[in-house]
């Protein structure tokens, strides 16, 4: 196999067909005369462009008609703050920390004058199961934790659930966005930046409901740049936008409508996560990191040397990605310790790695002695 798999937590590859094009119109100035990299904010092609991104992005996730889609700058991260900032009237939170991004979210709440309760999945679990919970005025979570390979979805044990009718949920979904289905009624607030399934790093997508959007006051007195109501009066132009990213996501949606549906895509994410496990969990000194299968993520999977067989990780690690390096698999290292030891190998199954794709690693994995 020629192609290098680059199998990195992101930002990572574009599928070959979008790098190709992009390639060739970066030279073409296709846009009347205009390479996409020359594209004025402000002109006719650009909003021609946005415009047509929205459209296509609402039916390839399936958006309901009464969510909108704001698109924001400083990634997903921008999105911690920007939350309390904008639900300033929302002080009972409950943040769900199933690993190292939605601890970092919680983080945020020491910074402004908000209760926020922090509970782990487990703990969650039990006392929704016991009808323990206190009426919380939003639920956070992260549903697919790219670090620690835990998803939270319909299956999983500690599925957030509203504790009252004006409860709100809101997720970040930034490593799952575009290759598992949404049930919308279920959410007020979805964010994801572009660096994982949607083209390349520096933006973010923002799908709120309009019930909750028509409640934000204009004129926040919060800062501009963070303020939902203002993105959405400008039409997610306040600013200057990272206007090629919009352009690269124009040509992911693209590839992936005329790949199939997100249905598809969910489908084809289990069956390449199932391909892994079975490999890690039948191998003789690799071994998954995540033990509960319900939690397993079939997108990220952090797995590590058998400790019984393997002590001196850093050099089993290096050993094993230069073989990986030399099967054309790339992208496999981490430096985000785990539990305190050295950081687990990452494989994380995007939508740019096919069936086949994801067969020729479990195969490089699997002869890996």
């Amino acid at each position: 196999m020629n192609r290098i798999l680059n199998v990195s937590p992101g930002p990572t590859s574009l599928p070959y067909n979008v790098f190709k094009n992009i390639q060739i119109n970066m030279n073409s100035r296709f846009i009347n005369g205009k390479s996409p990299l020359e594209m004025s904010h402000r002109s006719n092609e650009f909003l021609y462009l946005l415009k047509n991104i929205k459209y296509k992005l609402r039916n390839f996730m399936d958006i309901p008609s009464n969510y909108s889609i704001l698109f924001t700058q400083g990634g997903a991260s921008a999105q911690f703050s920007s939350i309390m900032y904008n639900l300033r009237n929302y002080n009972n939170a409950l943040y769900i920390t199933n690993g190292l991004w939605s601890q970092k979210a919680y983080n945020e709440t020491h910074k402004f004058v908000i209760n926020a309760d922090k509970m782990n999945i487990f703990d969650y679990h039990y006392d929704k199961k016991n009808n323990k919970l206190k009426n919380y005025d939003y639920i956070y979570f992260c549903n697919n934790e790219t670090v620690d390979g835990i998803e939270l979805n319909k299956n999983t044990i500690s599925y957030p659930v509203r504790t009252h009718d004006n409860c709100l949920i809101i997720s970040d979904m930034c490593s799952s966005f575009g290759q598992r289905i949404i049930n919308w009624k279920d959410f007020d607030i979805v964010f994801a930046s572009t660096s994982k399934n949607m083209g390349i790093a520096g933006t973010n997508i923002l799908i709120i409901n309009n019930e909750l959007l028509n409640k934000l006051p204009n004129n926040n007195n919060i800062p501009s740049i963070l303020d939902w109501k203002l993105n959405y009066n400008t039409d997610s132009l306040y600013n200057t936008p990272c206007v090629f990213n919009f352009y690269v996501l124009n040509e992911m949606l693209e590839y992936y409508i005329n790949q199939g549906t997100i249905y598809d895509f969910d489908k084809l994410t289990n069956e390449k996560g199932n391909i892994i496990y079975d490999v890690l969990d039948n191998h003789n000194i690799l071994t998954p990191i995540v033990d509960n299968k319900k939690l397993r993520s079939n997108i990220s999977i952090p797995f590590k040397f058998n400790n019984f067989f393997h002590f001196n990780y850093s050099v089993q690690n290096y050993k094993f990605l230069k073989y990986c390096e030399e099967n054309d698999i790339i992208g496999l290292k981490t430096d985000i310790p785990f539990d305190n030891e050295v950081p687990p190998l990452r494989i994380n199954l995007y939508n740019h790695l096919s069936l086949e794709d994801t067969k020729h690693i479990a195969q490089i994995i699997k002869n890996y002695k």
